[in-house]
Formats: C-alpha cells, structure tokens, sequence
C-alpha cells in the first residue's frame, strides 16, 4: 500500500522539487544581478565572444564572454551566468561592467537586460511548478 502510494507522488515530489530548485537558482541569480548593479565597481569591458549551449527547442542559448579591467588594471574574463536563445551583445561591442572588488570574477554587464530577464524566467517557471505539484500532492493525498 506504501510503495502503491509512493509511486503516485514521487513525480509530484520531483516537479516540486525541481520547480523548486529552478525558482531559488533564479531568486539567487537575480539578487546576486541586482546588488553587482547597484553596488559594484564599475568599468567599461568589451565583448569577446560567446559561448553556445543547447537547448531543447533546436535553438542555442548563448552566454557572452567579457574582458575588463579592475581598477587596479587586472585583466580579468567572465562569461555570463544565464544564457539566453536571444542576445543583442556583440563580439567587439564595448559595455559597462559592475564587479565586486573582493572577487573580480563576480561581474555583470549592466547593460545586459537578458540576465535579469532570465532570472524572472526560472522563478517564475519554477514558481510554477511547485505550485502546480503542491496543489496535485495535497489533492492526491486529501483525496
């Protein structure tokens, strides 16, 4: 009867859990977005290039690849941390980049709208989820 019982919500426990999982990456990633925006060392940096990820719709999400210069004149290279299917940043294209001078590695292109979009993205997904397979468990064990 358990095991019955069990196989009926273990996919609800993974959709929770990985909605749930999604909706905290994107509420990390958003805060750790907006608090190098509004808090960070900023610096002009340019584009060098990008990195390209599948993705299930046949299409490639792309990361841009940036160099910049700390105030002490450290060259440093990141690459975005949400890659996106569309981006309007281009390899040569000069941006303003806001870094954390405790760890330079930590930066974003201000300008680069798609990494908060992206974070809203996955809470909102993820938000989704959970709530959806909250509402099914609480059904299915009411019921």
């Amino acid at each position: 009867m358990l095991g019955e019982q069990m196989e009926r919500v273990m996919p609800i426990i993974m959709m929770l859990g990985i909605g749930g999982l999604a909706a905290v990456v994107g509420v990390r990633q958003l805060l750790r977005t907006s608090r190098l925006r509004s808090t960070g060392v900023r610096v002009g940096g340019t584009i060098v290039g990008q990195v390209g990820y599948s993705s299930t719709n046949r299409r490639r999400n792309r990361a841009a690849v940036f160099e910049f210069r700390t105030v002490d004149g450290d060259p440093v290279r990141v690459q975005q941390k949400i890659a996106v299917s569309h981006t309007l940043l281009r390899q040569g294209q000069p941006v303003t980049v806001a870094y954390d001078p405790a760890d330079p590695r930590q930066a974003e292109i201000v300008e680069a709208k798609n990494q908060i979009g992206g974070a809203v993205l996955l809470i909102t997904v993820g938000g989704l989820f959970f709530l959806v397979g909250a509402v099914i468990l609480v059904s299915r064990l009411l019921g």
